[in-house]
């Protein structure tokens, strides 16, 4: 059986680090990406399985963006979405957007 793709896009990059290390350890192939501009160009070229998606990204797109793109484009069985338990409002939005997410 084909390992499954895991996507981190996470700008802060010991995060990014020890989750790969991590989820690498578990038997997953891991992509990282440090932005969502990033993101959507690998995914131009790699399948992807699974999502972790920061909310808060740098550049011309947050978290929310590319989650609404993903949704549009492609099939998702899970995205994880990492934030600051104080953040309410991205609660909210992703409940919003209709989506079913692991919320940390």
């Amino acid at each position: 059986m084909a390992k499954k793709t895991i996507m981190i896009v996470e700008d802060d990059p010991a995060i990014s680090e020890m989750l790969s290390i991590n989820l690498s350890k578990e038997g997953y192939d891991v992509l990282t990406a440090g932005s969502a501009d990033e993101a959507l160009k690998v995914i131009e070229e790699k399948d992807v399985d699974f999502f972790i998606v920061d909310i808060m990204l740098p550049g011309s797109m947050d978290g929310f963006d590319l989650i609404r793109i993903l949704k549009a484009v492609k099939i998702i069985s899970l995205l994880l979405c990492l934030f600051s338990v104080q953040k309410m409002i991205q609660q909210i939005k992703l409940l919003v957007l209709n989506w079913e997410a692991m919320i940390m």
